[in-house]
């Protein structure tokens, strides 16, 4: 059995860690591929020393030179002559992002033409936020679309992938790798606690009227509680802060990218934490902080129903609210997203070897009816970067 995996940002490396460190304890042949989509030393080298971590193979810095489609599509070339050169039995991918895309697309391309019985495998399957402005959502959709083992971290999102007409045997439970990366970071308490910020998707920072939001919102939450506020800038973020002039209430200090153990060691130690990031509502639910999250919707509802995230929906009375509840209640929940996540993969692909089966004109038209669902599908610009996408799957 031999095994890629692919990969090209900062989560996508996190989460893959422990299951590529289970593949290396037992002794299965596999590669890695990176595709650079996160091009800074600080976000991703920094992830390439551990032991058990194997520096990729075939290593691209395409984040750098190109974007989006263009991006996906450079990408793909590339993964699909590495695949005919390494005749791999499964491909791994991660997320949702355009490297897990790209990678996704170049494995059917070398199913349809050169061996059909290669198996695509999604780890975190089935999140669907209903947001077709976003990228990742358009990216997941597809991509769980045309896998052929998806891991889903929990019920809901296998009831979504049911919902779409996926195969459900071809779906299996078995929680977020992110749980096994946690368990192994060693965490060291703290007396003082601080409020944790992030921010850096698209839709809250690269427009100067999103970005002056955002700032706005969070200046307004610095101002009226007065607590200090760690801000961990993405370095798109800072660029755009300095580019349109805006500035930060002084209890709010800027952070630099760090390592991840102590990135999470801060998280812990935190207060509480103000995010839009993803991967930020799984890493607060396991460390049992109380999130929220500056967004209107998210693809994690889960963390919502067990009660340690809400949506700020960018509104202060709701999230002043909140943060009174966050000072009087300590955190309760359980965490939804399992133990030991990496074997039980590796225990399914053990036994589903031959489970790859054809993309066929059913799967294609259901692939299309899942988006056409969708009210947002009508808007011209949302679907002219759909039909883009599935140009690609030829």
């Amino acid at each position: 059995m031999k095994i890629i995996n692919i990969f090209g940002t900062r989560p996508e490396i996190i989460k893959f860690q422990p299951f590529i460190k289970s593949l290396h304890q037992n002794k299965i042949n596999y590669e890695n591929i990176y595709g650079g989509q996160h091009y800074s030393k600080n976000l991703s080298k920094v992830f390439f020393n551990d032991k058990f971590f194997k520096k990729p193979k075939y290593y691209f810095n395409y984040g750098s030179k190109f974007k989006n489609l263009n991006y996906i599509r450079e990408l793909k070339e590339k993964i699909f002559k590495i695949l005919i050169k390494e005749k791999p039995d499964f491909v791994f991918v991660q997320g949702d992002t355009n490297t897990t895309l790209a990678g996704s697309l170049s494995t059917l391309q070398y199913k349809k033409k050169i061996n059909k019985n290669i198996n695509l495998c999604h780890i975190e399957a089935g999140l669907r936020s209903k947001d077709l402005k976003m990228q990742e959502e358009l990216n997941r959709i597809i991509i769980d679309h045309i896998s052929d083992l998806l891991f889903a971290p929990t019920n809901l999102q296998k009831k979504n992938l049911t919902k779409e007409n996926i195969n459900k045997n071809k779906i299996f439970i078995v929680g977020n790798t992110l749980s096994d990366v946690l368990k192994n970071i060693k965490i060291k308490k703290k007396k003082i606690k601080q409020v944790i910020l992030t921010m850096h998707r698209d839709e809250n920072v690269k427009k100067k009227k999103d970005l002056s939001r955002s700032v706005t919102f969070i200046n307004l939450i610095a101002s009226q509680n007065n607590e200090k506020i760690n801000f961990f800038c993405h370095p798109k973020t800072k660029q755009s802060i300095v580019k349109y002039n805006l500035s930060l209430r002084p209890n709010i200090k800027l952070e630099k990218p760090t390592n991840y153990s102590k990135f999470i060691n801060s998280l812990f130690n935190s207060k509480y934490i103000i995010s839009d990031s993803g991967g930020i509502q799984e890493e607060a639910c396991i460390l049992k902080k109380h999130l929220i999250t500056l967004r209107y919707n998210t693809e994690r509802p889960e963390t919502i129903s067990i009660g340690s995230n809400i949506l700020s929906n960018f509104n202060y009375l709701r999230v002043k609210k909140r943060i009174n509840y966050i000072n009087k209640t300590l955190p309760r929940w359980k965490s939804p997203y399992g133990i030991n996540v990496s074997k039980k993969i590796i225990d399914i692909i053990s036994k589903n070897k031959k489970r790859s089966d054809e993309f066929d004109k059913h799967r294609l038209n259901n692939l299309l009816k899942t988006f056409k669902k969708q009210k947002a599908f009508s808007q011209k610009s949302i679907k002219k970067n759909i039909y883009n996408l599935l140009k690609l799957l030829s």
